[in-house]
């Protein structure tokens, strides 16, 4: 801390000469209000300034805020950075395209929450993405999933929709119990259809037709018609 402060001290030293030489001087001041862009402010002498935000400082003023201003007649005047917050939450807002990165390690964001809003559109793209969490919740009103290969694993899942159209080159499903209520129609088109039962295979209907064109083949040991 000693080290730190004797740094201050002396970038104090090399800087004060040159901002006096300049004609430049760093006060303290008082944000109320905006205009055309530029913010209002008045020091602690009650000298009424117009200011603009400097390049550096990310923190946007509020009203009420108390900021560290550099006055120059030549240059005019610019909020350096927000000492003390008023009332309003902290934004940061960058005028133009930025980019947040570090060139080596991990960038974390980290909050008791995080919300990532788009005027326009959001994106994530990396080799590999995670997402984990106790509870999700997805809403889009037109989605697109398109990927080579994909799991899914669930101890209850619920589907609801108006319409599902599949197409697959194979289907294959493997169930323990499987039961279907079908209100209306129930139709199958195949090329040929295959079903093996293993103990008792029963069709119960008000009326049944069986229609072949070749032949029909009944084999059983008892065979009961009627």
């Amino acid at each position: 801390m000693i080290k730190s402060n004797s740094n201050v001290i002396r970038l104090r030293q090399q800087v004060m000469p040159e901002m006096a030489a300049s004609g430049a001087t760093v006060d303290t001041a008082r944000v109320i209000g905006r205009d055309n862009g530029e913010f209002l402010l008045v020091t602690a002498g009650t000298l009424a300034l117009r200011a603009q935000k400097a390049a550096g400082c990310l923190l946007e003023p509020e009203d009420n805020d108390t900021v560290l201003i550099v006055r120059n007649a030549q240059e005019g005047n610019f909020i350096l950075t927000v000492l003390v917050r008023g009332q309003s939450a902290g934004r940061v807002i960058l005028p133009d395209d930025a980019t947040l990165c570090v060139e080596a390690g991990t960038l974390r964001l980290a909050g008791e929450a995080v919300e990532i809003t788009g005027e326009k559109a959001a994106g994530m793209t990396a080799p590999e993405i995670k997402l984990q969490g106790v509870k999700g919740e997805a809403l889009f009103a037109d989605l697109s999933l398109i990927a080579c290969c994909a799991a899914l694993q669930a101890g209850k899942l619920s589907l609801v929709a108006a319409t599902i159209d599949t197409v697959a080159e194979r289907i294959t499903q493997r169930v323990r119990d499987c039961f279907r209520w079908v209100a209306r129609m129930d139709s199958t088109k195949a090329g040929q259809v295959s079903i093996n039962a293993t103990n008792r295979f029963d069709v119960s209907a008000e009326d049944a037709s069986l229609v072949a064109e070749c032949d029909v083949k009944i084999e059983g040991d008892k065979i009961r018609l009627g």
